[in-house]
């Protein structure tokens, strides 16, 4: 399989590459002649929050295209995008083909910001790839969010297109970051001659101050890893990207599905709409065959429903539309209310609703922005602790959710679920909230 996709007559990305997170305490020089002996001789690295992720082709995988300015790692080039730093997420990315050539999908699977999935495969070929990145999340105790170009896999929460891949301009001389594909040269030669010039300035007596320096900055290095094995230490470094997270509001995502529903027919081009599955800044919509055929749904189907898919049985059809919803991070944590006084005023809010037929109720709290490798017990009782609660909505009459749209901000949802019959409008939906204890 190709493992090169040139997009434009600048840029050609690159996929397949074997990735690994360096050790801060080994010797890079080590890993790097290690990595040559194996038969590495190209690179390609990036910086996730101090891990320092190197991917490698060998000779026979990679030759440098014809007439390209650049090549690019595609995953590199993924896991670099804002919304996806530090994040557990799967991209595919569908190129359709061309030139008589089949389409082809890139599989990028990142585990909290670092590639451990970096493939271009047939589209046949996707589906295991995607069970064995989410078998290793569910090994990781990680859930994975879905996002690319095709929905064929399941439903995306984010819309990325190829383009998304590439650097962007930020001034006259500048663009984004990049994660080039270069030559692996062997490190012995540059470190032997920087030794022996040392020695040569330096002497034998300065020497030995260096190596007391090297092993200084090593014992600081081992503190360092020791320290982020402490429960608490990782707890608290994790936690200020949780909290600056954007995220769908309760406020402002009720509304903003409500403007999306006010403008799907319920009936299109001999299709019935059944089902609306909102969980990000898409949504999933699900439509049931009336009489229509697939040909008329294509044809008539506004620019913006994407990733139009017919379903086998010839009688559904879905496709994504984009949801307008501005997402935005907690309020801070001094303005969160305590759970008593939530309940007292919120609860009782939603005790009245039940009496209409919209029964929402909330679970315990639970701990919150939890990192890999830190349980519950380990700082559920420590004050920097976050808590979270969460709350649902089951088979509501869709009128009910106005109701909702008046939650405060310290409640946020991952989930909307319009379900549409010939006699009713339901929904269900979820999410957490976030209080002091």
């Amino acid at each position: 399989m190709e493992r090169i996709l040139r997009i434009n007559a600048e840029v050609a990305l690159v996929f397949g590459l074997r990735w690994q997170v360096l050790d801060a305490l080994e010797s890079k020089a080590r890993v790097i002649s290690d990595l040559r002996t194996d038969g590495a001789r190209w690179k390609a690295t990036f910086d996730n929050a101090g891990d320092q992720n190197f991917g490698t082709l060998s000779d026979a995988d990679f030759s440098l295209p014809q007439n390209v300015k650049r090549s690019l790692s595609g995953a590199g080039q993924v896991a670099l995008l804002p919304q996806f730093s530090g994040k557990t997420v799967l991209v595919l990315l569908e190129d359709p083909g061309r030139d008589g050539n089949d389409g082809v999908v890139a599989a990028i699977g990142l585990l909290n910001g670092n590639v451990v999935l970096d493939a271009i495969a047939a589209v046949a070929d996707i589906g295991a790839l995607v069970q064995s990145f989410s078998e290793r999340c569910d090994k990781a105790k990680q859930q994975y969010t879905l996002a690319g170009n095709t929905s064929s896999f399941g439903t995306l929460t984010q819309l990325v297109d190829w383009n998304d891949l590439l650097p962007k301009a930020t001034s006259k001389f500048k663009t984004t970051p990049a994660v080039p594909v270069t030559p692996l040269r062997s490190a012995h030669a540059a470190t032997l001659t920087v030794a022996g010039i040392t020695l040569l300035l330096l002497g034998i007596g300065a020497y030995a101050g260096y190596e007391m320096y090297a092993k200084k900055k090593l014992e600081e290095r081992a503190a360092k890893a020791a320290q982020m094995q402490d429960p608490v230490a990782m707890y608290s470094a994790a936690l200020p990207s949780f909290l600056a997270q954007p995220r769908m509001l309760a406020a402002d995502a009720f509304p903003a599905v409500r403007r999306l529903t006010a403008e799907m027919p319920v009936l299109f081009a001999g299709w019935e709409l059944r089902r609306i599955d909102c969980t990000g800044e898409v949504c999933s919509v699900s439509w049931e065959r009336a009489g229509g055929t697939n040909a008329d749904f294509k044809t008539r189907a506004p620019q913006h429903w994407r990733d139009i898919a017919f379903s086998d049985d010839a009688k559904q059809i879905v496709h994504n539309v984009a949801l307008a919803i501005p997402q935005k991070p907690l309020p801070p944590r001094t303005e969160w209310p305590r759970f008593a006084d939530f309940k007292l005023s919120v609860g009782s809010q939603w005790q009245k609703f039940s009496d209409f037929g919209i029964k929402v109720g909330h679970d315990k709290l639970t701990v919150a922005a939890l990192p890999p490798g830190v349980s519950p017990d380990a700082v559920a009782n420590n004050p920097i602790a976050v808590k979270a609660a969460p709350w649902s909505v089951k088979a509501a009459p869709w009128w009910g959710n106005e109701g909702l749209s008046t939650m405060p901000p310290n409640v946020t949802v991952t989930s909307i679920t319009i379900n549409v019959t010939s006699r009713e409008v339901t929904f269900d939906a979820a999410g957490d909230i976030y209080v002091q204890p």
